[in-house]
């Protein structure tokens, strides 16, 4: 048994280290909040009106719409619950901050890279699941953004994430297993809709 999980340390070991890697880039590009405009700043005010337990105040405009009315595109942005709901969570948790505040995004890109590694293993083999998973570690337009509030990470991490899955499920020969992927690439695809 020792020995099964050494090699499974060692098998590890590379996405282990360009997890770290990515950590230390993620450190030395980091932005943060900017303030010109664009969508985080809706995104960070809805967060904070998430965490002062005014989220129903977020639903209403949708509820009361005037025969005449007519929303402005930035409107889609006041209800992203996969967005708002994890900033909230971690800001009642750890306090606002700069960190806590692009904490969601910076754990989608680690989960990208360790789906983009799957995708790669699964595809094709080990070697270039660790290449693939390196190669995204260090793309700087990635990277740059998973270090902001914005919702391009969370969403590449959920597509992949959702590909995954319906990888797995269309090679899955026992069909219970399959039906199990199936439902996990279902799920996930939504989440794509609601981000």
């Amino acid at each position: 048994m020792p020995l099964l999980k050494a090699k499974i340390f060692e098998k590890y070991l590379a996405l282990l280290f360009i997890l770290l890697l990515t950590t230390f880039l993620q450190a030395l590009f980091f932005i943060g909040y900017t303030i010109h405009p664009s969508d985080e700043s809706t995104i960070l005010r809805n967060s904070y009106l998430v965490l002062k337990n005014e989220f129903l105040s977020l639903l209403k405009q949708y509820r009361n719409v005037p025969k005449d009315g007519l929303y402005e595109p930035y409107e889609a942005f006041r209800f992203r619950p996969l967005m708002l709901l994890p900033i909230a969570l971690f800001w009642s948790l750890f306090g606002i901050n700069d960190i806590t505040t692009v904490l969601w995004p910076m754990l989608c890109f680690y989960g990208t890279i360790i789906v983009t590694y799957f995708l790669g293993r699964k595809l094709f083999n080990h070697k270039v699941g660790i290449i693939a998973a390196f190669l995204i570690s260090i793309f700087p337009l990635h990277l740059v953004y998973s270090t902001r509030v914005s919702i391009d990470t969370p969403l590449v991490f959920f597509m992949g994430l959702s590909v995954l899955f319906f990888l797995k499920g269309e090679d899955e020969l026992n069909k219970k297993k399959s039906e199990i992927y199936f439902f996990f690439f279902l799920v996930f695809s939504c989440f794509l809709l609601i981000l």
